[in-house]
């Protein structure tokens, strides 16, 4: 057995740079998981992300995690077309910006909701986060949950997406960690850097985030994320302000009726940039909204030309996360080039009750229940159409 001192390991840790961006990986502080597949490298676990030392042109883009935003992820990725493909320039083409490539929504059905898991050192999250990483970069699944003996071929990944704003907060850094260390080439896409990132690039000064979710607890995790992105921001400020809509209002009229509430409060500061993160917000009525606010000399609009930053921006999660894809792949030349429509499978795992390790299934049309069959056809109808038979 292949084992580290955790002494050792903690200098390596500490001290490990990112193959791209030259930034630290942490700050020293791994999960329990993490470090003991780092200090047993005959483990099945690490054997699995060691082997990933190249990432194959024909892997997938698994999008791993919560079954919600994993299935909407993937739906966007289906058909979105914000880039050319022929020079990466961002200009739609007409053509699907992830043409030829194979989409795997993998649902961790056995931890569906992650913030249960979340206490106080969020090992928990940590450790089915790197599960389910591992389960994307197999290369074999399970026929059933009651027949563990067999195995199928199943394509590995090339390209991992956190599906889980928990998973972004809490356990990107021990992916990310993992991922450097073993030589994996498989890059992981974390949808709260994504986003931040976009809405932070090309800003020099402190940035006021205005943050527009489903849940308001998710401030505290892009948050997390924010302290984190800002300690390589030459000490800038960097903040975040809710935005809380009102129910039953169209997006028009939430936006609106926050700036009225927000410019009230005497610690209001311009909002620099929006970021979306509900999917119930039309992104270009809310663009036409700012839009006459800063144009349209009325009463109604007068008020809140101060509360809106020059140059405000905005930006949406799921965009965010297809740019940090199309980035990769293209930048690293891992497109597959096939002249085809993208396709989908979708995936779940369960624990295994023999080891540590996830069972990955392929979730086949005639395992899909009903009432998933009927989610997928009125809310992700990409995967449904091409992955429904």
């Amino acid at each position: 057995m292949v084992k580290l001192s955790k002494v050792a390991l903690g200098a390596l840790v500490a001290v490990c740079i990112t193959s791209c961006g030259q930034t630290v990986v942490n700050d020293g502080h791994i999960g329990s998981y993490a470090m003991r597949l780092l200090e047993d490298t005959t483990s099945v676990e690490y054997g699995i992300i060691a082997r990933s030392v190249k990432a194959d042109v024909y892997g997938s883009i698994v999008l791993a995690g919560e079954p919600i935003l994993s299935l909407q992820l993937g739906n966007y990725l289906m058909s979105c077309d914000n880039f050319n493909n022929i020079d990466g320039k961002t200009n739609p083409d007409g053509l699907p910006d992830f043409s030829g490539e194979l989409i795997c929504p993998l649902l961790d059905m056995f931890n569906d909701q992650y913030y249960k898991l979340v206490d106080s050192t969020c090992d928990k999250i940590s450790e089915v986060t790197i599960k389910n990483f591992v389960s994307a970069l197999d290369n074999t699944c399970h026929l059933n949950a009651f027949d563990t003996e067999k195995a199928q071929k199943k394509t590995p990944a090339k390209l991992v997406v956190l599906s889980s704003l928990y998973s972004s907060a809490y356990a990107y850094d021990d992916i990310d960690t993992l991922r450097v260390l073993s030589s994996s080439k498989v890059n992981v896409v974390s949808p709260i850097h994504s986003v931040l990132s976009d809405a932070l690039a090309g800003r020099n000064t402190s940035c006021n985030i205005g943050l527009w979710v489903n849940n308001p607890d998710d401030i505290k995790l892009y948050e997390t994320v924010l302290a984190s992105l800002d300690k390589h921001r030459a000490g800038l400020n960097d903040s975040i302000t809710l935005i809380d809509e009102v129910k039953l209002l169209d997006t028009r009229e939430s936006f609106l009726s926050f700036l009225g509430r927000y410019i009230q409060e005497p610690s209001a500061k311009p909002l620099d940039v929006i970021v979306i993160d509900n999917y119930f917000v039309d992104l270009k009525e809310l663009e036409s909204c700012i839009s006459d606010i800063m144009s349209v000399e009325e009463d109604e609009y007068i008020t809140f030309h101060g509360i809106l930053g020059n140059n405000l921006k905005v930006v949406e999660l799921r965009q965010s996360v297809a740019a940090a894809c199309f980035r990769h792949l293209r930048g690293n030349n891992a497109f597959t080039h096939n002249i085809e429509f993208p396709k989908s499978k979708i995936y779940t795992t369960y624990a295994s009750e023999v080891d540590s390790t996830y069972i990955t299934l392929e979730l086949k049309d005639k395992y899909i229940s009903s009432q998933m069959k009927y989610y997928l056809e009125v809310h992700t109808p990409n995967l449904y159409s091409d992955y429904v038979r």
